[in-house]
C-alpha cells in the first residue's frame, strides 16, 4: 500500500478524471494523504493548454523535490501526451499520457469507469465526451485528446444516479466539446438532457463550457423547458473581430454571436460567461477594440480574459503579425478592468431579485454558494447551509468580491 498525494492542474476534464483516478487507487489498496509531506507518491494530473500552465506545473514539481527529494513524482496527461519534453529538465518517476493515466503505465488494475463521490466539491462533475473536432488554430488540446468521442449515454446515466444517491445537489456536465455528444451515437446532448431531467430526485443540472455553434435550437429549448436544467452557459467569444476570428479558426462570427447571446438573453433570468483571448497574432487596435465594445452590449456575468500563449505544433504557432508583450500585457490589463466595470453593473441590477443558492462553503462570517445562473451570492447565518439549495434575496453588491450579499428566505 502507498500514500498518495493528488494535485490537479487545468480544466473540468482533468478534476473529473482526477476523481476517476482517486477511487481506482483508493480501490487498490493506496491510502490519499492530505500534504505532500505524507506521501510516497505525488501524482500530478497535467495541463499544457498554456505556458502559464505549464510553468506552474513545473514550479510545484521543484517544490515537492525541495520538501523531500525522495518522494517518486508521476506526471500524468496532456503535457505528457503532447509535450514530454517540457518535462526533460526535471527528474520524474513516472510519465503517463492520456492513454496510460489511469494505470499509472502499468502500475495500477484499472478497477472502473465511472465516479461515485467528488472530493472537496459541493458540485459534482460528469464527463459526458471527449476530443474535439474543431481545430481552432491556437489550441493544442485536439492533439492532446483527439478526436471527438461520447461516453455510453447509459454510463453516464447511471453515474448520475450515483452520484445523486451520495447527496449532490448540482450535476455539471464536462467535456472537450460538449455540445459534440451524441452526435457519434445517432443522440444529441439536448436528448442527454431531457433524460437527465426526467430523474426523480431535487437537484439542478449544469453545462460546463459549449461553443457558440453548438447552441442550437434544441438545446435553448431544452433550457427553457426543462425545469432542472440552469438558465446560464459558459460560451467562449474569443474575439469580437471576425479578422481574428477567422485567423483563429473559430467557426462562427461576431453577429452570430450576437444573435445567440440576445436570443439566450430572452429568456427569464439567464446570464452567460464568456472567454476572451487578447493579443492573438494579427489582432489590430480596432479588433481589439471591437472585442471589449461586444462585451460591453452583451454584457456577461463572468469574463475570463486570457493573454495569447504560444503553443508549439498548433497552426497559430506560425502566424506573423506576433503582439509584443507590451502591448499584450496592456490589453489583458483593459479587458479585465472593462469587464469588472461590466461585472458590477449587472450585479446591480440583481439586487432585490430572488435566486436558489447552492452553499458550497462557509468563509468567515458568510455562507458563499452560486445561484442558478451563476451568480456568486454570500450571506450571514449560524445553521449549517452546506450542500443545500437555498431560496435568498439579494439585498447588496459587495463589490469587492464581484457578489451579491442575501438573505434567506426558508
Amino acid at each position: 500500500m502507498y500514500n498518495f498525494y493528488l494535485k490537479t492542474f487545468g480544466c473540468k476534464l482533468n478534476q473529473y478524471e482526477s476523481q476517476l483516478i482517486r477511487e481506482n487507487l483508493t480501490l487498490n489498496n493506496w491510502l490519499e494523504v492530505e500534504s505532500v509531506e505524507q506521501s510516497d507518491y505525488v501524482l500530478i494530473n497535467s495541463c499544457c493548454v498554456t505556458h502559464d500552465a505549464v510553468r506552474e506545473l513545473k514550479r510545484f514539481i521543484r517544490s515537492v523535490k525541495r520538501k523531500n527529494s525522495a518522494l517518486k513524482i508521476a506526471v500524468l496527461g496532456c503535457l505528457v501526451q503532447l509535450y514530454p519534453q517540457e518535462l526533460q529538465d526535471i527528474e520524474c518517476d513516472i510519465l503517463s499520457n492520456n492513454r496510460e493515466k489511469f494505470d499509472l503505465s502499468g502500475n495500477l488494475t484499472k478497477v472502473k469507469d465511472y465516479i461515485e463521490g467528488f472530493k472537496n466539491h459541493t458540485r459534482a462533475f460528469v464527463k459526458v465526451q471527449d476530443g474535439c473536432n474543431n481545430r481552432c488554430s491556437y489550441c493544442c488540446v485536439w492533439m492532446a485528446r483527439g478526436s471527438s468521442r461520447s461516453r455510453d449515454r447509459g454510463q453516464v446515466l447511471n453515474e448520475i444516479a450515483a452520484l445523486l444517491r451520495s447527496g449532490y445537489k448540482e450535476i455539471v456536465l464536462t467535456g472537450c466539446c460538449l455540445g459534440d455528444f451524441g452526435k457519434d451515437r445517432g443522440s444529441s446532448l439536448s436528448q442527454l438532457l431531457s433524460e437527465i431531467n426526467g430523474i426523480d430526485s431535487d437537484f439542478r443540472i449544469r453545462l460546463s463550457s459549449i461553443e457558440p455553434q453548438d447552441v442550437d435550437k434544441e438545446l435553448i429549448e431544452s433550457i427553457s423547458n426543462f425545469d432542472k436544467i440552469v438558465p446560464h452557459l459558459h460560451i467562449p467569444l474569443q474575439s469580437g473581430s471576425d479578422t481574428v476570428l477567422k485567423l483563429m479558426g473559430r467557426k462562427y462570427d461576431k453577429e452570430h454571436f450576437r444573435e445567440l447571446v440576445l436570443k439566450l438573453k430572452g429568456m427569464d433570468s439567464f446570464q452567460f460567461s464568456t472567454d476572451i483571448i487578447v493579443g492573438f497574432p494579427g489582432e489590430r487596435e480596432e479588433d481589439f477594440k471591437d472585442t471589449i465594445e461586444l462585451l460591453k452590449e452583451l454584457r456577461p456575468i463572468r469574463v475570463h480574459v486570457f493573454p495569447y500563449s504560444l503553443r508549439p505544433k498548433t497552426a497559430a504557432f506560425e502566424l506573423g503579425g506576433k503582439v509584443t508583450g507590451t502591448v499584450l500585457l496592456s490589453r489583458r490589463k483593459e479587458a479585465l478592468s472593462a469587464a469588472q466595470i461590466l461585472i458590477l453593473d449587472n450585479l446591480k441590477e440583481q439586487v432585490g431579485k430572488r435566486f436558489q443558492v447552492l452553499i458550497e462553503r462557509k468563509i468567515g462570517n458568510f455562507w458563499v454558494g452560486y445561484s442558478e445562473n451563476y451568480i456568486k451570492i454570500k450571506f450571514r447565518g449560524d445553521r449549517d447551509f452546506k450542500n443545500r439549495l437555498l431560496l435568498v434575496k439579494a439585498v447588496d453588491l459587495d463589490s469587492n468580491d464581484s457578489a451579491l450579499l442575501a438573505v434567506p428566505l426558508h
